[in-house]
């Protein structure tokens, strides 16, 4: 990093931003960067040096005129904070910018939003398909929109979806979709191929693999459309630049293809099924016969519409035998003969009756039931179809008239009728059969003949084949009857055989289809060649023109009944009593191929000799053997032909009616099969076929109702249909179609059926009601019922998951959405429910429940006092462990006791009573999120159906808490971001607060201030750890109160208080509450309790691994600290204690500086008066020496010589030695023979010692010695040092003529000496440094006094030595001095003893343990001493390390501790005494003994831990009594 950017961000914020997970950039004013941090390079895969000194735009040109750059140019034109999003296609990112403007440029901080993006580009895709999929009808209408939500969420250019042909095994695009940036160029493959076979290109590849294929090449990605294993088509997706997907992105794309497999087979099976329908839907409308079921006896007991249409009975008219009234009177008895043979023969019934219209005519119909046995042979009912068979009736009736107006012309027609039995007999009429190729399959001998070929050669081959020269209407005819399954009747063709090569032929063909299995169509057709009778017909036009011209002169009557005759449908013939043809009508000539003028005349039995041995000829001569009219229906071979007959004999001979009823026999054909087709419809449908009376009441019901409701069809005829129909859905069906003159024809419903076992199945009911056709009166209703429940369950299924898709996404509240997923599958899916999810430690939670009913919601929220063991073998605990939903299909009593854990939860879970029961993860992405258990107490047993619903909603709602949590997480990311701004800013403003505070109490003021401001904390304190490095002193408090932080200025390091704890061990002691703080530190709860603070933290201030100091602070309220918070605080106070310890720095070279600077002046001064002091008596010693050497001097001079030269010698001899003590003080070895001294003497002695140097000043010297005070211990020399000291700066200060006074006195129990002078006094400003070392009030040239200044330092350390105390007093210049020396005086034993026991007579320490710590060796040796007279076992150490080396060997019973000790001092040694287990002398009773009784704040010394308090110098009584009172005390406590 430069120096410039030095200047910009300081050190430790650099190594925040270079450690933050987002990218953070600074640009100055023009563009360029200055700064880049590790993300930044990292996301924009640029190295981080060439970011420096270049611009944006020239790094980046893409983004010129860019979103960037106008959010840039804005955020600089309006100095505001902006924020947006950014996708930077270059490197296919989603980048979240925020901008900062400032004078200086701008800083830019990046987060990487890609995945969340994708993340949110995934969901809205799937979200988009899965609602325009609910909302299509077919697929091809959500074809389009479905490609634009997916290239428009995903952001492809490029759909289309391809889709599989298996019957050219190829695939075809269906549809496309293009974004409105589609440019031909970037996709030269999209208009190439619209169709690839199997394999072929990416769509091919796509199908033959079954799995997702992408292709770089082409920028394309192609995803499999499957409907379970099948696959159905291709989706395929173009984009200019195709990355390699990911994980999720195929996951959610499988989804996507799955779901439109899925509902494109959805909605084939629907269009599958409505084709079903409409089919069967026509073939019941189709016939306009009467379609009729009845019981195994006869009964009718089934709506029959049909019936009632024709008849116009109503069912209560026509039902059971009501029926037999609408026949004629006179057909009922014998057709209900052939009904009862029918019904004792279980044979098929036929007859033909007369049938009364609703208009009131009777019809005539042929009848014909088939019965319908069971598998046991058992007659089950009746089925069977009537024909109005009425023209064919009326029509014999007109022959029967005919026959009597013909009877008078007989014998006049007897020729023609023989000529025409000769044409008959003589008419070749062709056969054949053909497959579906129109190959030939079977042929008569006569077709054979017409064709001229022998059979043989006919099988197999075509009818191009064989008759290359027949008309292509003949072939044209052939394909039409069997593609389109109609007959085709009389129709003509023409054209050449071998039988007549070159000669035009005529034929009438009749063609109709023949169904076989398989969908395959025969073609059958009757030809019949009519070549003659076209050249016939034309002579026989042309004889009847001349004989109608002969009729109408002479024969009137017989022209009219030849017209008749002529123009009836049937054929007519006459014989007379020889069989000789007498006539025949024109249809009886077509009908026997020849002319009458061929066969009238002739012999009928000559003609056609074949007739002889058929029925027909038998019935013939029968007929007129018996003269009775007879009549028959029968085949004809030679004519290949069905005819009707009619025989009536006269006296002249015999007529005869036939018909060609080859059409109704097809038809009766067709109707058998039609109703066998019905019958096989009926009984093989798996649909319900019903009729019913208007009233509801079952007449006919097929056998699907055993499959469908388990009722037998003879279980429910005659039963109301209502019995069936759930009550609600009946009410609405009722409602909905009443039964009236407004009632549809045709309407369908849609309920539920009670089936026999109790159970409600989903039916779909076409129902038609059948009228009559003059009164519109409803007669009957018939229904056509189909099994929906799949397909409603399906459709309550998907609308249950739309809805709660929709509900399960209108939150963004993860509990909120289990709440509302509790409320949506109960009642939907459960009874009741609980929804459990997993905490961050493991553990369970109960977050929703919900009952159906609510007067059990407060039994169930009652469990969510019973979190599930994840340890448990059953239940939700199973569930996680083997991470799949379960099924118990039926709760037992032993699994209840088993999943519970008391007897109260045993017995709410009877209450709610379990049945069975469903427990179905919540997961997303793999990550277990909890469970849902789902709870039947109604008798609902589960199935997988129902697990595989649970755990769609289960997926459903695991996604909307996933998308809840991925909003709630960027939210707080936004608001981590936003806040991290703002610490950025409180940082930056802490860096320009702290680097200009110069002084520790500046910094810590600031340190206060900022650091409340950041955190919202209600008070504040900053302590340092002082020189030694065993305390901590507060140095700046805010909002505590002033006589705490007097009391706790100053306290140890190893004091048992958050903030010393977090101080030793380095880490914070975070937020907690003040009641848990009490508890851990019982003895400050006094304190504690002096604030309404909630919560409190301690931080401590560390640098380089240092602990510096340490800061506290105090909330009203207790905040919560995220990881971010707490890395906040700790950057806050790192900083906090850089800028405390570049202040302490400052101060301490400032200081250091100041000391230095006194000090060298000091020693200059020192050096200056040393060199003047040991010059000054070397020179008399030298120079008289020097005059004693010359031996000049007389006796007298000699003597005062050598005075002069003894008198400087002894003066440098005191001084060299002062300067010796003085260095023996500052090297700690100065020592002391210590002994009882009587000052009495000590004085004397001074005195005696500057009587002469007084006396040549005349000052007098007045001595006060109180007698009888006393011995002090010490050493006599160094007390008359001291004395000496005092006396010779007295007199050395004092002028001539004045006075020294001299007192000793007993003050207590201490002896004090008083020096009192009346000389110079001492200058206030000099009067605190008076004792110090190398210090004068004058040092300078001018001085007018001597001396080294050392004098009052040794006099100082000396009597500190002999645990005194000194001090200097004066009230100014020219007002004399006082000086006052205090030393502890030693008692006599004995008097001690006798005075000990007259104070307190009952004290007595023998057998106590007293452990003595002292660092001065007569104080420690006096005490002991003491203490040993009075029985006591004494332990004396000099140290605090000694105390606890010896409270770790033996427990002492009292411990006496001085106070000022060097390194460990009294107050912090008991502080680490009282953290000791009481079993190792943490509770042991502590004296403190002090000289520093009035610099010491006693309080201060009991709150360090002590339990008592005696100032020096001790006096022993008073010691023994304390000791003695706090050993019965510490008795009477226990």
């Amino acid at each position: 990093m430069s120096a410039e950017v030095w200047g910009i961000i300081p050190e430790d914020i650099e190594q925040v931003l270079a450690r933050i997970c987002d990218g953070f950039v600074m640009l100055d004013c023009e563009w360029r960067y200055v700064y880049v941090n590790d993300k930044l390079a990292e996301l924009a895969q640029i190295d981080k040096q060439d970011f420096l000194g270049k611009s944006i735009w020239e790094l980046f040109p893409e983004t010129v005129n860019s979103q960037l750059a106008a959010e840039l140019h804005r955020a600089v034109a309006e100095q505001v904070t902006v924020q947006f999003e950014y996708f930077d296609a270059k490197r296919h990112l989603w980048l979240e910018k925020r901008i900062y403007p400032s004078h200086k440029g701008v800083s830019i901080l990046t987060k990487d939003i890609t995945q969340y993006k994708r993340t949110q580009q995934l969901l809205a895709a799937q979200y988009a398909v899965t609602r325009i999929l609910a909302e299509a009808i077919a697929f091809s209408n959500a074809i389009p929109s479905i490609l634009q939500a997916l290239c428009e969420s995903l952001g492809w250019q490029v759909g289309r979806i391809w889709s599989v042909d298996h019957q050219t095994n190829s695939l075809h695009c269906i549809s496309s979709w293009r974004s409105s940036s589609f440019k031909l160029e970037d996709f030269p493959t999209f208009y190439q191929r619209s169709s690839f076979a199997f394999g072929e290109g990416l769509p091919g590849q796509v199908w033959a693999s079954g799995q997702f294929v992408w292709s770089q090449e082409r920028a394309a990605i192609g995803f499999p459309l499957q409907a379970g294993n099948k696959i159905l088509g291709v989706i395929e997706f173009f984009s200019r630049e195709m990355p390699e997907p990911d994980f999720d992105l195929l996951q959610v794309m499988k989804a996507i293809a799955t779901q439109i497999g899925q509902f494109v087979e959805q909605k084939q099976t629907e269009s599958l099924l409505r084709k079903s329908e409409a089919r069967y839907r026509s073939l019941a409308e189709a016939t306009t016969s009467i379609v009729w079921t009845a019981s195994p006896h006869g009964s009718i007991v089934e709506e029959i519409p049909t019936w009632q249409a024709f008849t116009g009975q109503t069912l209560e008219q026509y039902k059971q035998w009501g029926w037999v009234n609408a026949l004629h009177p006179e057909d009922r008895t014998s057709m209900l003969a052939v009904w009862k043979q029918g019904f004792f023969n279980r044979t098929h019934v036929s007859g033909e009756y007369r049938l009364r219209r609703y208009d009131g005519e009777y019809r005539y119909v042929v009848a014909r039931g088939v019965p319908i046995l069971d598998d046991t042979g058992q007659l089950c009912e009746w089925v069977g179809m009537c024909v109005d068979i009425s023209e064919r009736k009326q029509a014999e009736i007109e022959r029967e008239q005919l026959l009597a107006q013909l009877e008078i012309e007989r014998t006049r027609l007897v020729a023609s009728n023989t000529l025409l039995d000769t044409l008959v007999n003589n008419a070749p009429i062709g056969i054949g059969i053909w497959d579906e190729k129109l190959r030939y399959v079977r042929l008569n001998d006569a077709l054979a003949e017409i064709n001229g070929l022998p059979q043989a050669a006919h099988i197999g081959k075509t009818v191009a084949e064989v008759l290359p020269g027949i008309g292509a209407e003949v072939i044209a005819a052939f394909r039409r009857v069997a593609e389109t399954g109609q007959s085709a009747i009389a129709q003509e063709a023409s054209g050449e055989t071998p039988a007549a090569p070159g000669k035009k032929r005529y034929w009438s063909v009749t063609y109709y289809p023949i169904k076989l299995p398989g969908n395959i169509t025969w073609v059958g057709a009757i030809c019949e060649e009519i070549t003659e009778r076209k050249l016939a017909d034309a002579e026989r036009e042309n004889l009847l023109e001349r004989e109608q011209a002969a009729r109408v002169e002479a024969e009137a009557a017989k022209e009219q009944i030849t017209n008749i005759l002529e123009s009836i449908s049937d054929g007519f013939l006459a014989f007379d009593r020889e069989w000789h043809f007498t006539y025949l009508n024109h249809e009886g000539s077509r009908t026997l191929g020849r002319s009458g003028e061929e066969l009238l005349g002739k012999n009928l039995w000559q003609e056609f000799p074949e007739l002889t041995e058929t029925s027909f000829g038998q019935l013939y001569q029968r007929a007129v053997a018996e003269g009775v009219p007879l009549e028959l229906e029968d085949y004809y071979p030679p004519f290949a032909a069905w005819f009707a007959v009619r025989a009536y004999p006269s006296p002249t001979g015999l007529a005869l009616y036939f018909r060609n009823i080859n059409r109704r026999k097809q038809a009766e054909a067709a109707l058998r099969e039609n109703e066998a087709g019905f019958r096989l419809l009926a009984e093989n449908s798996t649909d319900i076929i019903s009729r019913h009376t208007v009233d509801g009441i079952l007449l006919y019901i097929s056998p699907a109702c055993y499959t469908l409701l388990g009722y037998k069809p003879k279980e429910l005829i005659a039963r109301p249909s209502s019995e069936l129909v759930h009550p609600d859905d009946l009410a609405e069906i009722v409602k909905k179609y009443p039964i009236d003159a407004n009632l549809p024809d045709i309407f369908t419903v849609t309920h539920r059926a009670q089936r026999k076992d109790g159970h409600y199945i989903w039916l779909e009911s076409t129902i038609r009601a059948i009228r009559d056709s003059q009164t519109r009166e409803i007669i009957e209703m018939q229904a056509a019922a189909r099994d929906i429940t799949d397909r409603k369950r399906e459709e309550d299924k998907q609308r249950f998951l739309a809805q709660a898709t929709s509900i399960l996404a209108a939150s963004l509240d993860y509990e909120t959405t289990f709440t509302s997923l509790a409320q949506l599958v109960v009642p939907e899916i459960a009874d009741w429910c609980v929804v459990d999810i997993i905490a961050d430690n493991q553990s369970v939670r109960r977050v929703a429940t919900a009952h159906a009913d609510a007067s059990k919601q407060k039994l169930v929220e009652q469990l969510k006092n019973y979190p599930p063991d994840l340890n448990q073998a059953g239940g939700v605990g199973r569930v996680i462990q083997s991470r799949k939903s379960q099924i118990n299909h039926d709760i037992s009593e032993q699994q209840m006791q088993a999943a519970t854990c008391d007897a109260e939860h045993l017995q709410l879970l009877q209450q709610l009573a379990p049945k069975s029961a469903m427990f179905v993860l919540l997961t997303i992405r793999e990550r277990i999120l909890g469970a849902i258990t789902l709870v039947s107490s109604s008798g609902r047993r589960y199935n997988h159906n129902d697990l595989m619903l649970a755990e769609d909603v289960a997926r459903r709602a695991a996604i909307a808490v996933d998308n809840a949590q991925l909003f709630a997480q960027a939210q707080r990311s936004q608001q981590a971001a936003v806040l991290a701004a703002a610490r950025t800013a409180r940082l930056q403003a802490l860096t320009a607060a702290l680097s200009q505070s110069l002084s520790v109490a500046q910094v810590a003021e600031v340190i206060v201030e900022q650091g409340m401001a950041a955190l919202g904390a209600s008070s504040a304190l900053v302590a340092l750890v002082t020189e030694s490095g065993t305390e901590l002193e507060i140095i700046r408090a805010v909002g505590h109160q002033p006589e705490l932080i007097e009391l706790w200025r100053r306290f140890s390091i190893n004091a048992p208080v958050p903030l010393a704890e977090a101080v030793r061990t380095g880490e914070p002691v975070w937020q907690e509450p003040t009641t848990t703080r009490t508890t851990r530190y019982s003895h400050l709860a006094y304190a504690y309790a002096r604030y309404n603070y909630d919560s409190w933290i301690s931080i401590p201030l560390t640098i380089e691994g240092r602990t510096v100091g340490g800061m506290s602070l105090a909330f009203a309220e207790m905040p919560e600290f995220s990881q971010h918070d707490r890395a906040f605080v700790r950057s806050l106070a790192q900083q906090c204690a850089q800028a405390m310890e570049r202040a302490r720095l400052y101060e301490a070279e400032q200081t250091a500086r100041e000391v230095a600077e006194t000090a060298n002046r000091i020693k200059d001064e020192f050096l200056a008066v040393l060199s003047h002091e040991l010059r000054s008596p070397l020179n008399p010693i030298l120079g008289w020496s020097k005059l004693l050497q010359t031996k000049k001097l007389d006796e007298k001079t000699i003597s005062q010589a050598l005075k002069t030269i003894e008198r400087n010698a002894k003066l440098q001899a005191q001084l060299i030695e002062d300067l010796l003590d003085i260095s023996r003080i500052l090297q700690g070895k100065l020592s002391l023979n210590s002994s009882p001294v009587d000052l009495t003497l000590v004085i004397s002695a001074a005195m005696e010692t500057v009587r002469l140097s007084a006396e040549a000043k005349s000052i007098q010297i007045h001595p006060a010695l109180e007698p009888n005070i006393g011995k002090v211990v010490g050493d006599s020399s160094r007390l008359q040092q001291i004395v000496w000291n005092l006396l010779s700066n007295a007199v050395k200060f004092t002028p001539e003529g004045g006075r020294v006074d001299i007192r000793l006195e007993k003050i207590a129990t201490q002896a004090q000496i008083t020096v009192n002078d009346t000389g110079k006094g001492i200058d206030p400003n000099f009067l605190p440094y008076v004792f110090d070392y190398f210090r004068q009030e004058n040092s300078t040239t001018t001085r007018k006094f001597g001396g080294l200044g050392l004098g009052l330092a040794i006099v100082r350390h000396l009597v500190e030595l002999h645990g005194g105390t000194v001090k200097a007093e004066s009230l100014g210049e020219n007002q004399g001095a006082t000086f006052s020396v205090r030393l502890p005086l030693l008692k006599d034993l004995s008097e001690s003893k006798l005075d000990s026991e007259d104070f307190e007579p009952t004290a007595n320490l023998n057998g106590v343990k007293i452990l003595i710590v002292d660092d001065d060796a007569d104080t420690r040796e006096f005490i002991a001493f003491l203490l040993e007279q009075y029985g006591a076992y004494v332990t004396a150490v000099t140290s605090a390390t000694e105390v606890l080396a010896a409270l770790s060997q033996s427990l002492p019973d009292v411990l006496l501790s001085d106070i000022g000790m060097p390194e460990v001092d009294g107050c912090m040694l008991i502080r680490q005494v009282r953290t000791l287990p009481p079993e190792q002398g943490g509770q042991i009773p502590a004296i403190a003994l002090t000289a520093y009784a009035g610099e010491m704040n006693e309080q201060q010394v009991l709150t360090a831990g002590f339990n008592k308090h005696i100032a020096k110098p001790v006096e022993p009584a008073r010691l023994v009594e304390a000791i003695a009172n706090l050993l019965q005390n510490r008795d009477y406590n226990l």
